[in-house]
């Protein structure tokens, strides 16, 4: 489905976008940058003020605040209230008993605990809604919950799908809203699993893989992962992506690696990170440059050289991180769902690498790298679940 002309709404309360630290805002920056039209809406004027700032410089975003006001609503009018309610359930019988579901409900919560704010509706029309789903224990204030129910509203009355972003733990989930959103927006297997189990279908969970988007539903931050997110390289699915670690004793084992990077079936980009060893009077980088570099231009493999500063932002924008022996940023590569690869045909067999695996063998090195390659293929980032709702 063209993007062209596709309009998304976006719909912010404070305590939701204070809770993941404002990291939910990159995703209206996201699908902006991917050409979808951007609405970004909120009840309260300094949250409005807020999103001003914050999307000042960004092409292709709205960013609105509706418009509410405080009523006092008298006994005769709250006594309206109740009967309306009383007038719509009063055929429907709480499961399993003789009790009508009115009784239980209509007179707290129709006659007494009725909200004292009112909102302007909705306008608008938007191709899908993307709202945080509150929790049940740090509730939005009674205005954003007003707001909340209006985006919920707006969306059932104009059959605009909802996708309710999941950023609280997920037992905090109010009961009655498994029902609500259309689509569930998660970042790990364990969310996905939750709402399954809760009989909600598996092709309305959606689940982020992608290391920045996914960051962005956390309510505890991640240095590492902070720095992806406000990385300005935009590097995509669309190439794989390798930082190679250099080591000058093992140039022969580097020329291997290369060779093979030059051979996948794919795009690939090779951050070489500068570890700070000369030799003699030469530097390290005149010897990549009489001898490394060479070997990346026959290969036609495109390439960065990065001094070893830069050494954790390559590795957090990469796929895969390779040596040609142990180093700490392989095990680190692991633990973000990297892969950390020690290349060495010398090497003898070693089950202490901290999660990296050792390759012996150019063919096997290919191997894992085109399996690199595809599984990050078949990744979810943000700009795939608003394809997956427009299509579905």
């Amino acid at each position: 489905m063209s993007k062209a002309g596709k309009q998304l709404l976006f719909a912010f309360g404070e305590r939701e976008i204070n809770a993941t630290s404002g990291r939910i805002l990159f995703y209206p920056q996201r699908l902006a940058a991917a050409g979808y039209g951007v609405e970004v809406v909120t009840h309260d004027q300094a949250v409005q003020e807020k999103l001003a700032e914050h999307y000042a410089a960004c092409d292709g975003i709205k960013v609105k605040v509706v418009a509410q006001e405080d009523r006092f609503w008298t006994m005769q009018q709250r006594d309206g209230f109740a009967k309306t309610f009383i007038d719509l359930y009063h055929d429907i019988i709480i499961p399993g008993t003789d009790m009508a579901f009115w009784k239980t409900a209509a007179f707290d919560d129709f006659l007494w605990h009725v909200s004292r704010v009112v909102q302007e509706p909705i306008q608008g029309r938007f191709a899908a809604a993307f709202m945080p789903v509150p929790s049940a224990f740090e509730r939005p204030r009674e205005a954003c919950d007003v707001f909340y129910s209006n985006v919920v509203y707006y969306c059932k009355q104009n059959r605009v799908p909802l996708v309710g972003m999941q950023i609280y733990p997920v037992t905090d989930v109010p009961d009655i809203f498994h029902g609500i959103p259309d689509y569930w927006l998660v970042n790990s297997s364990t969310k996905v699993r939750y709402f399954k189990d809760r009989g909600i279908a598996p092709k309305r969970v959606l689940q982020l893989h992608s290391l920045r988007d996914a960051h962005c539903l956390d309510t505890v931050d991640d240095p590492l992962r902070s720095l992806v997110l406000h990385e300005s390289l935009e590097l995509g699915k669309e190439r794989l992506v390798v930082t190679l670690v250099n080591h000058p004793s093992n140039r022969m084992q580097i020329k291997d690696i290369v060779r093979v990077l030059g051979g996948l079936p794919c795009p690939v980009l090779v951050f070489f990170i500068f570890v700070g060893v000369s030799v003699r009077e030469l530097t390290e980088k005149s010897v990549f440059e009489d001898l490394v570099a060479r070997d990346f231009r026959q290969n036609d493999v495109e390439y960065f050289t990065v001094e070893g500063g830069g050494l954790t932002r390559a590795m957090m924008l990469s796929d895969a991180v390779l040596a040609t022996s142990y180093v700490t940023p392989l095990s680190v590569a692991v633990k973000y769902g990297k892969e950390g690869i020690v290349y060495n045909p010398l090497a003898a067999p070693c089950d202490y690498l901290e999660g990296a695996e050792l390759i012996a063998d150019p063919r096997r090195l290919q191997q894992r790298l085109q399996h690199c390659w595809q599984a990050k293929q078949d990744e979810t980032d943000l700009p795939e679940v608003v394809r997956r709702v427009l299509e579905s």
